[in-house]
Parts: C-alpha cells; structure tokens; sequence
C-alpha cells in the first residue's frame, strides 16, 4: 500500500515538473519574441502572469487598489527592461522581483508621505490649538 502512494507522488510531481517546464519554454518563447517588439507575445505573457502578480501584491500591500497599482508598474517596468532580461531566471521569477520591489517601493512613497517634521507639526497644532502650548 505505501509505495502505490509513494508511486503516486512521484508520478503527481513528474506530471507538475513536466508541466512547469512547458510553462517556463513557452515563457521563454514568448519573452523572445516580445525582445523583438512583438506586442502580442508581451499581451500573452501579461495574461498569462497578470492574476499571480496581483495576488502576490495584495498580499504584499493587503489594499486592492495598491495591488492594483503595483502590477501595472511591475508590468510597465518589466516591459521597458525587458531587453535587460538575460533568461538565467525564470521570467515568472524576474517579474515577482520587480513586483515585490515595486510594492515595497510604494510603502517607502507613502511613509515618505505620511512624515511631517516635529517643528512643522508644533506650528500647525498651536495655530488650530494654541491653548495646547500656554505657558
């Protein structure tokens, strides 16, 4: 009984092996042929990776308008530097790099944003609150 499982699970993992590299040689492919201004091969590898990016940033950023955001700029980036691409990586892996550092880029943008200095803060709550500093 164990090695029929066993069997299973080995036969299960060469079905999903075989599986992710057709996946990742049609990547390969399609990334070809986008390095050369196909359109249409970057439209594919867009759908093809558009639904696990987003899940990734919204995970990432736990808001679906900032998961939204992050996958157009992952795409956007990964489009213009598609020719920097060297194919040493899975496409998939390359573009879940730019994503997560497209997301964490936008918490540093926000961070940055929400930062007011302790003078300037001083200065706006004493002319909405300037019974706060008597002394």
């Amino acid at each position: 009984m164990p090695i029929k499982l066993v069997d299973a699970v080995a036969g299960a993992n060469a079905a999903s092996s075989s599986a992710d590299r057709l996946v990742a040689q049609e990547d390969a492919a399609l990334v070809a042929g986008a390095k050369t201004g196909n359109a249409r091969a970057f439209e594919l590898l867009v759908q093809q990776h558009e639904r696990k990016i987003f899940l990734l940033a919204q995970r990432v950023t736990r808001n679906r308008e900032d998961a939204e955001d992050v996958v157009q700029q992952s795409f956007q980036k990964a489009f213009i530097h598609l020719k920097k691409f060297e194919g040493q990586s899975l496409f998939s892996t390359w573009l879940t790099r730019i994503a997560i550092n497209a997301a964490l880029m936008l918490f540093r943008r926000k961070r940055r944003s929400r930062e007011v200095p302790i003078s300037e803060h001083r200065r706006r709550t004493k002319l909405r609150c300037p019974w706060i500093f008597r002394t």
